[in-house]
């Protein structure tokens, strides 16, 4: 990619909820990873995650090898999907090249706020997540919307999303990326669009009554009035909330450090408790 390391995509691996491996990296060259050996007899479970940015690389899993009976594993009472920008892939999260700048190679969603608060509630998950976008302006070539409504909009825009579970809860941490570009009054009427065209789509998907909660820091910085406008005037009869976590501490490129997603998924997932005591 133009930023950060051309074909590089970084997994952690997860052995029975414990994290045990991370930053292990799959570039331009097929490579062989271990999840785990020589675990004792009994049931176990594996997760392989990623950790790269969607946009910055593509990685497709060739075949897996195992010893033993696959079984598959029971879903969890919620599921919450997640759409945000670089707060939610975790961007610099691990800290910054040395000199300053950045490098996806600190990238690290998995101590973020939206994994984190996932883990929390033992909720099963959809995480979709853009560095730098925004609801109608920001740093990249495509606004969220654009890209939603594709299984993979970077791999090929021939493939529908189409969840095979409708999400319980939306969580969305968008808006930093347009105040940034345009301020928080300019381009007021755009950026409701935005929202807009992106709530729409979500309720296609999923169902118009799945309750929405807008995630933000302290510092209110992604654009909230905005957000009340939008769903006030387009979608009335909605079920909409917003959850204020800890401010930002910027440690990194302006960005949250593991000790802050770790706290902001704290405050996320008791949050969504109080609010939604029958599902979390």
């Amino acid at each position: 990619s133009e930023e950060g390391k051309r074909g590089l995509t970084l997994f952690s691996t997860y052995v029975d909820g414990i994290r045990t491996q991370k930053n292990l990296e799959v570039d331009n060259e097929t490579k062989e990873l271990i999840i785990a050996s020589s675990l004792p007899r009994g049931h176990h479970s594996f997760a392989l995650v990623r950790q790269t940015n969607v946009y910055m690389s593509q990685a497709i899993i060739e075949s897996l090898s195992f010893q033993g009976t696959l079984l598959r594993e029971e879903e969890n009472s919620c599921f919450i999907e997640y759409i945000g920008d670089s707060y939610t892939t975790g961007y610099s999260l691990q800290g910054s090249k040395e000199g300053g700048g950045y490098d996806s190679f600190y990238d690290d969603p998995l101590d973020a706020y939206a994994y984190q608060s996932a883990k929390n509630l033992h909720a099963d998950y959809s995480i979709n997540a853009f560095s730098g976008a925004g609801f109608a302006y920001g740093y990249t070539k495509f606004t969220v919307s654009q890209v939603y409504p594709y299984t993979n909009y970077f791999r090929t825009d021939c493939v529908s999303y189409s969840p095979k579970r409708k999400a319980d809860i939306i969580v969305i941490n968008l808006g930093t990326n347009d105040v940034a570009k345009v301020g928080f009054y300019d381009r007021r009427e755009q950026i409701k669009e935005g929202i807009k065209t992106l709530v729409e789509e979500i309720y296609s998907y999923h169902s118009k009554e799945v309750p929405i909660v807008f995630c933000t820091d302290a510092t209110h910085e992604n654009n909230d009035p905005v957000m009340s406008e939008a769903m006030s005037e387009y979608f009335p009869e909605s079920n909409y909330t917003f959850a204020y976590l800890t401010t930002n501490n910027q440690k990194f490129n302006g960005h949250p450090d593991a000790e802050c997603g770790n706290q902001q998924g704290k405050e996320l997932s008791d949050y969504l408790k109080e609010m939604f005591p029958d599902l979390c």
